[in-house]
């Protein structure tokens, strides 16, 4: 089977992308209401921060997410998921939003993530549903598989035939042999042959290809006639021509490679021109910033639309332009592990994509290097490859021969080199020295966290400034430009200027929420304020207080939780054997 036949089902089965608008999401408040989920008599519930009851006390577990520690970033990912709350009874699985309306009633066995909106869900007998995230049913639970939304449909399948089930509840019915994603508002579908049809499920391009796919992309549709590839408009109208032995179906930059019969590739635009004749073994990356990998007679190298060379970058794997700089690879990886996928819908799961938009197969990207990356996905450790980087010249920013170079953030670069951190910006000039033994990011913050040569810790710029002074045994972010050091065996409150607003003579201090900060003394728990003051104290001991989060924390007194608001009433009494904040 050809390539082309991959990577259709490639895109297919995992998370393709590509030009079209995406199906509109409702956008997510900026304030998410309270919830505490809180467990009393041995069951679990949730409520506001008054106390009203939003969801009863009769679950197992509730959480924002209940879903594999590794599929959770992808699950959280949906804009306004955070609305939504996660229930499990008896084994089986529901949600309710924030108000306390039944988004998904706990009846089912199994689920997907949340993905544009909506969600796959799974009965014990294998029967697939879908919901969408304000709360209705787009699809009872009768089918035997089904994909996530993409361009706000999901494909669907029923007694061995394919359909579509739309975001806003439209149903074609499951009557084609095949069926690919909508995009642009097209799709294709095969009928012993394949053509394209639009959101109405009505023809637009009668069956009469032998393949076609993965979808629409730049109004074109690669499709295959007679054992040739060529691209189609949505009247049927061949834009480029049945003549090549292999296509890369989907456009980048309005550009994709074609190949020949006598196996080069070349590459092609949307609007039919051919802008390189075919002299290259294999293009390897789709174009970005102007740029696409390929394979000539003298190795690996970057080419211009028009085919000629921009540099050589023979590298044993090289990656698309990412905001000025390309990633690549020396080394060959010892194995591959596969990205945690889901169990139900089309194929076996809806793998994420790290780098490029040509189309993710059976897990993991075709083009995306995500199984080696250390931020990325965690760990993997029985991958042996080395990262570097390359600006659009050629010029080695960040070379693979060092130790180690971890993920281009927009600050610069981490590298390790002989046993020691440093950092490099986007020019490849060091703006912090290798000489660190520990360098950690801080997004919130917007700084690194870092221990020198003296095993001390203090706080960074991202131009190698010096913060927070290296005084401390530990330190750790608090969020709202503030830290927690420690030193002298208690913990000191630090503004980002390495201020100690307090003497370090906490037992532990929280993250900020509502401008407080939660800290231990010797003998209860009190909130500390932006400048460093005791702001809330209580009568009674407090054997465990928690961040604000939304405007309430928890706090634990007589071995019962209950919540209070930034003044420091109890909005609810202590009355629950446990609590954790939503």
């Amino acid at each position: 089977m050809r390539n082309i036949r991959a990577l259709i089902l490639a895109a297919l089965l995992g998370l393709p992308v590509a030009a079209g608008a995406a199906a509109p999401v409702p956008e997510a408040p900026a304030e998410v209401p309270f919830a505490a989920a809180v467990k009393q008599d041995g069951r679990w519930g949730a409520v506001d921060v008054s106390g009203r009851v939003l969801i009863p006390m009769q679950y197992d577990a509730v959480a924002v997410s209940l879903i594999d520690d590794s599929r959770r970033a992808a699950d959280l990912a949906m804009p306004g998921r955070d609305r939504l709350i996660e229930v499990k009874q008896n084994g089986k699985y529901g949600f309710f939003d924030r108000t306390g309306a039944v988004i998904v009633p706990a009846v089912y066995e199994a689920r997907s993530v949340w993905q544009d909106g909506a969600l796959i869900v799974q009965r014990k007998k294998g029967e697939l549903g879908i919901y969408r995230d304000d709360g209705r049913e787009l699809a009872a639970p009768v089918y035997e598989a089904a994909s996530d939304m993409k361009d706000g449909w999901a494909i669907v399948k029923q007694d061995g035939k394919y359909g579509y089930v739309s975001r806003e509840g439209t149903v074609l019915a499951p009557v084609y042999d095949e069926a690919r994603y909508f995009r642009e508002g097209f799709a294709p579908v095969k009928q012993k042959q394949w053509g394209v049809i639009d959101t109405a499920g009505q023809f637009v391009v009668p069956c009469g290809y032998d393949d076609a796919g993965p979808y629409v992309s730049d109004g074109l549709l690669a499709a295959e006639k007679d054992n040739h590839w060529g691209f189609i408009d949505m009247t049927g109208r061949a834009v480029i021509p049945f003549t090549y032995r292999e296509v890369h179906p989907v456009f980048a930059e309005h550009l994709t490679a074609v190949q020949s019969d006598d196996k080069l590739w070349g590459f092609v635009s949307s609007t039919g021109e051919v802008t390189a004749e075919p002299v290259f073994s294999n293009v390897v990356t789709p174009f970005s910033e102007g740029l696409a990998g390929v394979v000539t007679r003298d190795g690996k190298a970057y080419a211009r639309p028009d085919g000629t060379i921009a540099f050589h970058a023979d590298y044993d794997r090289i990656y698309a332009f990412e905001d000025g700089l390309a990633e690549y690879l020396e080394g060959e990886p010892a194995a591959i592990p596969r990205r945690s996928s889901v169990s139900i819908g089309i194929g076996i799961g809806w793998g994420g994509y790290h780098h490029h938009p040509w189309g993710v197969g059976i897990g993991w990207p075709l083009w995306g290097p995500w199984w080696y990356d250390d931020w990325y996905d965690g760990p993997t450790r029985a991958v042996e490859v080395k990262r570097g980087y390359l600006d659009k010249t050629g010029r080695l920013i960040a070379s693979a021969d060092l130790g180690r170079v971890y993920p281009a953030m927009e600050e610069g670069i981490i590298v390790f080199n002989r046993n020691r951190f440093g950092m490099v910006d986007r020019t490849g000039q060091y703006v912090i020295h290798t000489e660190y033994r520990s360098l950690s990011p801080d997004a919130e913050n917007h700084c690194l966290l870092a221990r020198d040569e003296e095993k001390n810790w203090g706080v960074l710029s991202f131009t190698g400034e010096t913060l927070v002074p290296f005084r401390y045994d530990e330190i750790r972010s608090l969020g709202a430009d503030c830290f927690a050091g420690k030193r002298d065996g208690g913990w000191a409150l630090l503004r980002r200027d390495g201020t100690e607003l307090t003497a370090p003579v906490y037992k532990e201090i929280g993250p900020g929420g509502s401008g407080l900060f939660p800290a231990r003394t010797r003998s209860s728990w009190v909130y500390l304020d932006a400048s460093g003051q005791e702001a809330l104290r209580f009568s009674d001991k407090v054997q465990e207080a928690l961040p604000f989060v939304h405007g309430g924390a928890g706090v634990r007194i007589g071995g019962k939780w209950g919540l209070i608001d930034p003044a420091g009433t109890f909005t609810v009494s202590p009355v629950y054997s446990d609590l954790r904040l939503l």
